[in-house]
């Protein structure tokens, strides 16, 4: 939708910054290097194998802006905590990695034209300290013109009214990932047999979330 207002596109990039301390899935975190010794010869490959699904973003943005791109590859950065860093239901020791940085792009004749990253850390007590411009997404269309686009998240007066402990803001999470594919639900029942992608389908709408009652 950003490139749309462009008449050229030189590069599309979507970067996501999030503070994940207080998001507790070690089962999930693992894999992409969290709690590994900084020093470790299977680091390397973690972020990586661990983010793949990205890959598959990189080939939509290319399919939206009708390109095929010649190579997708990940470029990965790791940060440890200099001191043990407890969480809810692990802690991540000294010298292991608390910071990981996976970057996935798509490149046309040796050059990016989209990158697609996620910068997630742990703590304050990272190295190198990695500063983070808030949780969300920045999206940039290096292009003519130049589109930036900031995307963050909130929970509204009534949750901060009513939540009791900081895990009763978690759902938000759990809401802000599961409504696209729900609101997509219409237009995947009305199109063809096979499969279809935001590229292929009409924009989602949010019908039926809007109270009606005072």
């Amino acid at each position: 939708m950003a490139t749309t207002a462009c008449d050229r596109v030189d590069k599309v990039i979507i970067a996501e910054s999030a503070d994940t301390t207080l998001y507790d899935s070690p089962d999930t975190e693992r894999p992409v290097g969290f709690g590994t010794a900084i020093d470790d010869p299977n680091l390397a490959p973690m972020a990586a194998n661990g983010t793949a699904v990205f890959a598959e973003a990189v080939r939509l943005v290319a399919d939206a802006l009708g390109i095929e791109v010649d190579e997708i590859t990940c470029v990965a950065e790791y940060a440890q905590t200099i001191q043990d860093l407890p969480m809810a239901s692990w802690t991540i020791p000294a010298g292991h990695v608390a910071g990981v940085f996976a970057s996935w792009q798509g490149l046309v004749n040796g050059r990016t034209v989209i990158d697609i990253n996620v910068r997630w850390k742990k703590g304050q007590t990272l190295e190198p300290d990695w500063h983070l411009d808030g949780d969300g997404w920045k999206i940039t269309i290096d292009g003519r013109p130049t589109v930036n686009m900031t995307v963050g998240f909130l929970p509204p007066p009534d949750m901060i009214e009513n939540a009791k402990t900081i895990e009763d803001f978690f759902v938000l999470g759990h809401i802000m990932t599961a409504m696209p594919p729900i609101h997509s639900i219409p237009a995947v029942v009305a199109a063809a047999p096979g499969i279809a992608t935001y590229n292929d389908l009409p924009l989602p709408q949010a019908r039926g979330v809007v109270p009606t009652h005072g």
